[in-house]
């Protein structure tokens, strides 16, 4: 799998702004590739990021592109965009998506049971999140929220 981790973490860095210690934070990350159990798409825990494999058996959408959003062309719920039947995004997990979720938990942010956010505790396949400025409010630096998104 082609692992990038670079656009999740400039978004992170853009919507941040001049928050002191994210960028810093940010740097610290670790990313693996690893074989999670059931459900899970990734995983977060003490400045480690582990995703899975495979999505869960459903397969990662690896964008090429990723400073594009170009793949998600309908518009969804809140912050999210939707791939249409014809991009190659359709049916699968955005692999960038799960990587600024798990970010967030990496800045201390937490799930929120609000639909159509970065930091629902569940993501549907063939959809794209953004940051929020409400998820940037929510940032703790010094507490790792130790998240897990599942399919």
């Amino acid at each position: 799998m082609l692992f990038r981790s670079d656009e999740a973490l400039a978004r992170w860095r853009a919507a941040a702004g001049n928050i002191p210690g994210v960028s810093e934070q940010l740097d610290q990350l670790v990313f693996t590739v690893t074989d999670l159990d059931g459900l899970a798409l990734a995983h977060s825990f003490d400045g480690a990021i582990r995703v899975d494999a495979n999505a869960a058996g459903n397969g990662w959408f690896v964008d090429a592109s990723p400073a594009s959003d170009d793949e998600f062309t309908l518009a969804g719920t809140g912050t999210t965009l939707r791939a249409d039947a014809a991009s190659a995004a359709f049916g699968r997990y955005d692999l960038l998506t799960v990587l600024m979720h798990e970010i967030g938990h990496a800045l201390g942010v937490e799930h929120t049971e609000a639909a159509g956010t970065l930091m629902s505790m569940s993501l549907a396949s063939g959809v794209r999140s953004d940051i929020s400025s409400d998820e940037v409010a929510r940032i703790s630096l010094g507490v790792d929220t130790a998240g897990a998104l599942d399919s």
